[in-house]
């Protein structure tokens, strides 16, 4: 059985990915199709319990209509998150943790062909927008330095869009809310030097 070593002084490289979906809608008659999440993160162990650390994250979503198939496009975020990782519990081969990180969400969105279609001048420009990440997940010390990874996180995504021509199903206004906070649930591995 391999045990967790000491993480204070150590720097922690990982990679995951997996599935997110969008907990709000961009409008009353739109939806936000699940989407893969790419998650890249370096901690650096200031304690055996705390972790400083930064995530960038990329994912992209398909905006559809209710009730037909038009596709309205792809909404991409780009997030840079500073986050602090808590390690509770004794160290053994299962370490839990709960993190928390404040950042920047950089979010566009791709007109697709049946927009184009419909509305040629027509597009949405979605602001940039303050990360706030919270989630819970689990370290499996396969050896001492390599980790098995999962976690489960909420982002804050909210802020506006940019509305250029008459875009059907959201209001005839020259913004709209961009609610895009999601649910991820993401696995991969991590690596301590």
């Amino acid at each position: 059985m391999v045990f967790a070593a000491g993480t204070e002084g150590s720097w922690g490289v990982g990679l995951r990915l997996g599935p997110s979906i969008y907990v709000q809608k961009l409008s009353d008659e739109t939806q936000g199709e699940a989407g893969p999440l790419f998650n890249g993160t370096v901690t650096y162990g200031l304690t055996n319990r705390f972790s400083a650390g930064l995530h960038i994250e990329w994912e992209k979503h398909t905006i559809t209509n209710n009730a037909s198939d038009f596709i309205y496009g792809e909404e991409t975020t780009i997030s840079i998150i500073p986050v602090m990782e808590f390690h509770p519990g004794p160290r053994g081969p299962l370490l839990p943790y709960g993190l928390l990180g404040v950042g920047i969400n950089l979010n566009s969105f791709k007109e697709s062909n049946d927009l184009s279609a419909t509305c040629s001048p027509c597009r949405m420009e979605p602001k940039d927008t303050l990360a706030l990440k919270g989630g819970i997940g689990i370290d499996y010390f396969a050896t001492p330095d390599l980790v098995y990874n999962a976690e489960f996180d909420l982002k804050m995504n909210d802020g506006k869009s940019d509305v250029i021509g008459n875009i059907p199903g959201f209001p005839a206004e020259p913004s709209t809310d961009n609610s895009a906070c999601a649910l991820s649930l993401i696995f991969g591995v991590r690596h301590y030097y």
